[in-house]
């Protein structure tokens, strides 16, 4: 970077941080920026040191990685300092041609204000002009824009490596298919590395289907699912490490669903959240690296989810993954086959497990047995590095088998049967009837465990 020639000072009238070389200063400006995206206020930089002398004003305005991230949102304080048209016109300037860090965020009241819409239409225009510059972009709008204001330039995004959309519902009862048109921000973008699409109760763009997903490594969705476009999704993305799915509400015919197994050898956190069976997911993947699986189900009407064979134990066994946090939310599965699972999670430091399933408890005595002894095979404690146990829903135990449980987990009876100590427990018993467990809670409580207890 070349910067302008500072003026002529006498040497005894210049400060010693103004006497270091111009690239240093610059590099010390670049640690005062604010991590995430930068909010443009005058008492932050880069705007405030712009503020201090003429000379810092010169290396700031000279620096283009001061300028490449910028936060806009609306009805913030500053009098709307931010959202000046001409100032988002001059920070893209000073940005030079480098790579770009985006947010805008508008929410659909704010959009109803008709003062704000030109000033909307004006900004957007200003980042899509810039399109081919964008690095990350986070945009949060309502589905009521006009889908004519999201058209971007030919060629796609080439340095795009992270983009998060989300399309929030409108109180307007006019529609526009401006969530799709969005989409075409991934258009060329060989390089993305993060995709996150929130679009709840809506189809999944046909675009992101046909999208180059050969170096991601995080994906979010939410919005309207089937098990098989998952899959398909997943069999694009082999070097994915994060994977979230939510609102899985359609079934698949076993005709679309994959032949062989999928084999994700770098995945370490799978998230899938539906209102129907996932166990057709479950089934058809191999996750040798995976160290959180959540798996949630939306609980049927009466609270009545029949219990079926379950692909989980299988999954478990079949990948041989280091596990290390479980959460499973109204999953249909029988109570031996989830002593199975953790029988096989060595590893295992977090269990979280809601069942509000009032007519087939899965949270009775013998998951707290299995827990709270030596394994039938005599091979010490299932579950040895345990640490944060959530039992949540439907508890339905034996007053004192919960706390006999705890007890051969917490401090000196944990070294002796070889256990990590427990450091945080939540339990919602199904009845009143547990004086005793609730005694020792306290107890424990009183010794140094994060407790939490309903009845």
């Amino acid at each position: 970077m070349v910067y302008p020639r500072p003026p002529v000072i006498p040497a005894h009238r210049i400060s010693a941080i103004n006497r270091l070389p111009l690239e240093l200063l610059a590099e010390i400006f670049v640690h005062c920026i604010p991590e995430g995206f930068v909010i443009p206020r005058y008492r932050d930089a880069p705007i405030l040191l712009c503020r201090v002398c003429k000379h810092w004003n010169v290396v700031a305005t000279s620096t283009p990685s001061l300028w490449a991230s910028i936060s806009i949102r609306y009805g913030t304080d500053e009098r709307n300092y931010n959202l000046r048209e001409s100032l988002i016109r001059l920070w893209l300037e000073r940005s030079r041609q480098g790579p770009l860090d985006i947010s805008l965020a508008l929410r659909a009241e704010e959009w109803a204000e008709i003062e704000t819409q030109p000033l909307f239409v004006a900004i957007l225009k200003l980042l899509i002009r810039e399109y081919r510059r964008w690095r990350t972009i986070e945009i949060t709008i309502p589905k009521c824009i006009p889908p004519s204001l999201c058209v971007f330039p030919a060629g796609g995004a080439p340095l795009l490596e992270s983009a998060s959309i989300n399309i929030t519902s409108s109180h307007s009862n006019f529609r526009y298919p401006f969530s799709y048109a969005c989409a075409d921000i991934f258009k060329g973008s060989a390089q993305l590395r993060a995709l996150k699409w929130q679009m709840v109760n809506l189809q999944m763009p046909a675009l992101i289907k046909d999208l180059d997903l050969s170096v991601l490594r995080d994906l979010y969705l939410e919005c309207s699912l089937s098990p098989s476009q998952c899959l398909q999704i997943l069999e694009r993305c082999p070097l994915l490490q994060s994977c979230y799915f939510e609102n899985i509400n359609q079934s698949s015919p076993a005709s679309e669903l994959p032949i062989s197994l999928l084999t994700l050898p770098s995945l370490c956190s799978l998230t899938i959240q539906g209102q129907t069976t996932v166990d057709s997911i479950l089934d058809l993947v191999t996750l040798p690296s995976l160290k959180s699986l959540i798996v949630s189900l939306t609980t049927m009407r009466g609270g009545i989810r029949p219990l079926q064979p379950s692909k989980l134990p299988t999954l478990i066994s079949r990948s041989s993954s280091p596990l290390e946090k479980l959460v499973l939310d109204n999953i249909p599965i029988a109570e031996a086959e989830l002593i199975q699972c953790l029988t096989m999670l060595p590893s295992l430091s977090v269990l979280e497990i809601n069942d509000d399933n009032q007519y087939f408890p899965r949270l009775t005595d013998k998951i707290i047995d299995a827990l709270g002894n030596i394994s039938s095979e005599n091979r010490g404690f299932i579950c040895p590095k345990l640490e944060v146990v959530k039992f949540t829903g439907n508890v339905s135990c034996t007053d004192g088998k919960f706390s006999d449980m705890l007890m051969t987990r917490w401090k000196d009876a944990a070294v002796t049967n070889r256990v990590t100590s427990l450091k945080m427990v939540h339990v919602d018993f199904s009845d009143r009837l547990h004086q005793k467990d609730v005694a020792v809670l306290r107890e424990l409580r009183s010794q140094g465990l994060i407790s939490r207890f309903f009845m």
